[in-house]
């Protein structure tokens, strides 16, 4: 995956929540799983659309991050 790196099959399923179509309008819903995910961009070509065609059309409206922050000592305490 990247420029000049052999291309490889990867099962883009997983990182997808959900896609639709209407009026339209191509909604995405992404995933980032296990520091895996796939590019809005990546998902067009893999559709079948020309990301050079309709890359320029694409707009991130929301990006929401779901992470768990290790226990850490707090300012003060004991380690």
């Amino acid at each position: 995956m990247g420029p000049g790196k052999p291309t490889r099959t990867v099962d883009l399923r997983p990182l997808i929540e959900t896609i639709e179509f209407g009026d339209g309008v191509l909604t995405m819903r992404l995933r980032f799983v296990e520091q895996r995910t796939v590019r809005p961009a990546e998902l067009l070509t893999e559709l079948g659309l020309a990301a050079e065609k309709y890359g320029h059309l694409l707009r991130r409206v929301e990006v929401q991050w779901d992470s768990q922050i290790a226990d850490a000592p707090t300012a003060g305490s004991d380690p």
